[in-house]
């Protein structure tokens, strides 16, 4: 099956047109046809590029204090420096669904949406064809290059901890690699089952105790 991509409405700017043709250029080239959301990337990869890591001790999901959210942002920043490579080119890519703004909007009045933050551009709209046509979700992909450093994305990390707003990615250029985190944890799509295994002994410690690694 192929990913449905939808036109957007609006009318494109120059700028967002390349963006969108640069994008869907790289996407294309390492990951075809699967769809830029972490619940996709997990269970294509699940046996052999997919990793997970948890961002506190213990498998705790959410910080609790200053100290506990500082934990998470090391942790993060210090896996993002090894699978994206600190200075180098990246796409960060945020995925909307229908109302997400104004759900935002009404439960958290003072929150700014990543993709307003780090001025994201949209793209397109799209439908994962693997599922089932009456649970197929419209979902906006919302894109920008940037150069991975660490603490520039601070920001974002927190809100996707406290699980305000989730299916937020990074994916490498030179690496094509994927830094994906989530409510609890980090989801890495790496190039190999070599480097697997490498990122395994140098953060053993952050590991899952599930037998999949969840």
């Amino acid at each position: 099956s192929r990913l449905i991509l939808i036109k957007i409405g609006c009318v494109i700017g120059s700028n967002s047109r390349i963006i969108m043709a640069n994008f869907e250029t790289l996407w294309r080239d390492i990951y075809g046809e699967i769809s830029p959301v972490r619940y996709r990337l997990r269970i294509e990869y699940l046996d052999s590029r997919w990793m997970r890591f948890h961002s506190l001790p213990e498998s705790q999901r959410y910080p609790d204090s200053v100290i506990e959210m500082g934990i998470v942002l090391e942790r993060e920043n210090a896996l993002a420096d090894r699978v994206l490579g600190v200075g180098s080119e990246c796409w960060m890519i945020a995925n909307s669904f229908p109302n997400l703004a104004e759900e935002l909007a009404e439960q958290f009045p003072e929150h700014r949406l990543v993709r307003d933050i780090f001025k994201l551009q949209e793209l397109y709209s799209w439908r994962d064809p693997y599922e089932k046509p009456e649970n197929q979700t419209l979902w906006t992909t919302y894109a920008g290059e940037f150069l991975w450093q660490h603490g520039e994305f601070d920001e974002a990390f927190k809100i996707i901890s406290e699980d305000i707003e989730t299916n937020v990615l990074w994916v490498s250029k030179e690496m094509k690699s994927i830094f994906s985190p989530y409510d609890g944890g980090i989801d890495l799509v790496v190039r190999n089952s070599e480097e697997i295994i490498f990122l395994k002994n140098e953060f053993e410690d952050w590991l899952s105790h599930h037998s999949r690694g969840f």
